[in-house]
């Protein structure tokens, strides 16, 4: 059973730090404005990003100025590929994101 809400309730930052801090396996899909992404995760780390028919780590940056629309989060969804190869770290409590070098997939973990 997926968990559904809306990112005006939580933000996509506080779920990203959710399913890190619980390193999660789960597929997080998001929908703003016609537009529709997923961020799919792997024991805590973000492995795979899709944003409409685009894939790839740098569309973070895009996903992350949404803030309305609804999402929907599914536990026990493994990632189809890793399209995350250098990290963006996420320093989700404090709403602040950086990008590092940490390796793959992008982590959620100092």
């Amino acid at each position: 059973m997926a968990l559904r809400g809306d990112l005006k309730d939580m933000s996509l930052s506080s779920l990203i730090s959710i399913n890190c801090n619980e390193m999660n396996q789960a597929r997080l899909v998001i929908r703003n404005q016609g537009q529709e992404g997923a961020l799919l995760f792997e024991d805590g780390n973000i492995a795979h990003l899709v944003l409409d028919s685009q894939e790839g780590e740098e569309l973070i940056y895009e996903l992350l100025t949404w803030e309305e629309g609804e999402f929907e989060l599914e536990q026990g969804v493994p990632p189809p590929k890793p399209t995350v190869t250098t990290g963006v770290v996420a320093d989700a409590g404090r709403g602040r994101w950086k990008e590092e070098c940490v390796g793959p997939p992008i982590a959620c973990r100092g």
